[in-house]
C-alpha cells in the first residue's frame, strides 16, 4: 500500500485559502478506511473514504468545498489550519496501516 499526503496555504485576493488531501493505492479493495488528523492534542476524525475495485482512493478538502471536496473549516480546530497538522493516519478498522508526521 502507499499513500500521499497533500496540503496548501496561501492567501487569495488577500483571503486565506487552504486545501488538503490524501490519496492511497495498492490498498486491498472495496475497503473502508478512516482519515485521522492530529494538530498537536489529539486526532480528529475527518472521515471514511473507500477504495475502488483496483484498490484506490481518496479524500480532499478546501475552503470552498469546490468539485466534490469537503469544506476544511468544517474539520479544524479553532485557531488551527493545515500548517498545523503533525500526523495523519490512515485506518482500516481500528488498525493504523499508514502514517505520516510533520
Amino acid at each position: 500500500m502507499q499513500g500521499q499526503v497533500k496540503f496548501d496555504y496561501e492567501l487569495r485576493d488577500g483571503l486565506p485559502w487552504q486545501g488538503f488531501g490524501v490519496a492511497i493505492k495498492h490498498a486491498p479493495a472495496n475497503k473502508d478506511y478512516r482519515l485521522i488528523v492530529d494538530f498537536g492534542n489529539g486526532g480528529i476524525d475527518f472521515g471514511i473514504f473507500s477504495t475502488n475495485s483496483l484498490g484506490s482512493a481518496g479524500l480532499e478538502f478546501d475552503s470552498t468545498s469546490a468539485l466534490g471536496r469537503k469544506q476544511i473549516a468544517d474539520f479544524l480546530p479553532p485557531g488551527q489550519d493545515v500548517r498545523n497538522i503533525r500526523c495523519v493516519q490512515i485506518l482500516l478498522g481500528d488498525k493504523p496501516v499508514l502514517e505520516a508526521r510533520f
